[in-house]
């Protein structure tokens, strides 16, 4: 956030602690206006450790008065000094009598409790509704892949109509939808899936047209698992990444049906 924002956040932040609630922040390197926000500070450094745990007061007066009154050498450790002051033992014992249960109180209980697939179903939600009201996030990913499509489908004009086909034509082809399904993996979630489906719809009719592949829907949608290398070719001890890698199993499923290829035990 820039210093407007997160001045208009801190404020907010401020308002809702006027009402009565407690709200605790992480802050970094805040600005003067925003520190004054806050009643109490827990001030910590490089490895967790404490330095300060209290209130601030009025233009910090409290925090300024507890590091004038400590009498130390350049470079003392601050941690080290705040585990001896008065101000660490009260806080110690303001901790224990919190943590003290009262007279006649029970622990808190709910009836109910909100179930895995309840919780994922509601962040679900919440995340489609943050895609929807941010269209022009997917806007771009959808000229991205139509961009990238129209790219590898030129580059391989009418790959699939020749009759004369070689060796690296296969390779070229190849290369180009494993590059499909790597621009389609990344950044994925499954809030997106839907996104990808149609995305990766848009990319296949853009490619396949271009390429020249056999325009029938049983190869379209043909998806045969397996892998582009066969098997006894791979070392003994990458075997078990014939079946592991889903890459290959779908790069496998795009060329078997249009390429003639066989998967080899």
């Amino acid at each position: 956030l820039d210093a407007r924002a997160a001045s208009i956040v801190i404020r907010t932040v401020r308002n809702t602690v006027d009402t009565g609630r407690t709200v605790v922040c992480t802050i970094h390197q805040p600005s003067i206006e925003i520190f004054e926000a806050f009643d109490e500070l827990f001030l910590m450094k490089q490895g967790r450790q404490e330095i300060y745990v209290g209130l601030l007061g009025r233009h910090s007066c409290h925090l300024t008065r507890y590091f004038k009154l400590l009498l130390h050498p350049s470079g003392a450790d601050f941690s080290d000094i705040y585990k001896r002051s008065d101000l660490y033992r009260r806080n110690k014992m303001l901790i224990e009598h919190l943590s003290k249960q009262a007279p006649g109180s029970k622990d808190l209980y709910f009836l109910t409790q909100y179930s895995y697939f309840t919780q994922f179903m509601a962040c679900l939600w919440k995340q489609w509704w943050s895609y929807w009201q941010n269209p022009a996030y997917t806007a771009v990913k959808f000229f991205f892949t139509t961009f990238t499509a129209v790219l590898l489908g030129s580059l391989s004009w009418d790959l699939g109509g020749r009759h004369d086909q070689k060796s690296q034509d296969l390779f070229n082809a190849t290369g180009s939808m494993f590059t499909a399904i790597i621009s389609s993996a990344f950044n994925t979630i499954m809030v997106e899936v839907p996104h990808i489906f149609v995305q990766s719809l848009v990319y296949s009719v853009i490619v396949d047209a271009m390429m020249g592949f056999d325009r029938t829907a049983s190869k379209f949608f043909r998806l045969i698992p397996g892998f582009m290398i066969p098997g006894p070719r791979i070392p003994i001890r990458w075997r078990w990444y014939y079946w592991a890698n889903p890459i290959a199993w779908t790069l496998y499923g795009l060329i078997a049906p249009r390429l003639g290829m066989r998967r080899k035990k």
